[in-house]
């Protein structure tokens, strides 16, 4: 599913997000410390959460 706007667009991450999604996200902990989880230790991990959080 792709949603767009004229300043932003939207989409379902894809398997070549993982990397993207584990270093400036899930693995960092600037952003960790806002939430209720700890720093994702490797790409591995996010990917799993990403394909549990896909069947939701």
């Amino acid at each position: 599913m792709n949603t767009a706007s004229e300043r932003l667009g939207l989409r379902y991450h894809r398997p070549e997000d993982n990397a993207s999604i584990f270093k400036t996200y899930t693995g960092d902990l600037g952003s960790a410390k806002y939430l209720a989880r700890q720093p994702h230790i490797d790409v591995a991990q996010t990917e799993r959460m990403l394909t549990k959080v896909k069947r939701l």
